[in-house]
């Protein structure tokens, strides 16, 4: 349970107060795309095809784009999540395709920063302080990713579905859910 809250806790973490990767600009995530790519339509064959539709729409409303949701829509979009037991091994796979990523990541730049042999304390500060925020902004690449090929995946089956299922006051009701998620930007 320990590890299921963490992983929470990470996700929380990376989808609050980041601003996505700009489509219009040179990603700075290009190397890792195919594998962050190859990943969710793995997950999504193997995990998500054999959830209802509202388990699928609930972990899609998890990726929304910050622009288009409130942390409280989030947090209540994650402990519904949480308490849907069915969901645990979906999120748990979730949480290790997104570390797998990260850890590559982290793992080159600590190469590269070793690589520079410096002792300066400010050197060290900004080195670290970067690579926390690329790391915050490769967690948003990921989510993404992962909602613009969960977003396809889920128009395939039911297009009218599309629809925002949290707000602050947690699950809307089906008959009310009338506000449409946002298509991907890619």
């Amino acid at each position: 349970m320990k590890k299921h809250v963490y992983a929470f806790l990470l996700i929380a973490t990376a989808t609050a107060s980041i601003n996505a990767v700009p489509t219009a600009t040179k990603n700075p995530f290009s190397s890792l795309t195919r594998s962050i790519e190859s990943s969710a339509d793995a997950w999504i064959t193997k995990c998500i095809s054999l959830l209802t539709l509202t388990q699928q729409l609930m972990l899609l409303n998890l990726f929304l784009p910050e622009s288009s949701r409130s942390d409280e829509a989030t947090m209540k979009c994650m402990q519904a999540i949480q308490e849907d037991q069915s969901l645990t091994a979906t999120f748990e796979e979730l949480v290790q395709n997104m570390m797998k990523p990260i850890e590559l990541y982290i793992n080159n730049m600590q190469k590269k920063f070793e690589a520079l042999k410096t002792n300066n304390q400010d050197d060290i500060r900004n080195f670290i302080t970067k690579l926390e925020e690329n790391v915050k902004k490769l967690s948003q690449y990921f989510f993404q990713v992962y909602y613009e090929k969960l977003y396809k995946h889920i128009e395939k089956q039911n297009a009218s579905a599309l629809c925002f299922m949290f707000d602050e006051n947690g699950l809307i009701a089906p008959e009310k859910r009338v506000r449409a998620l946002p298509k991907p930007t890619a």
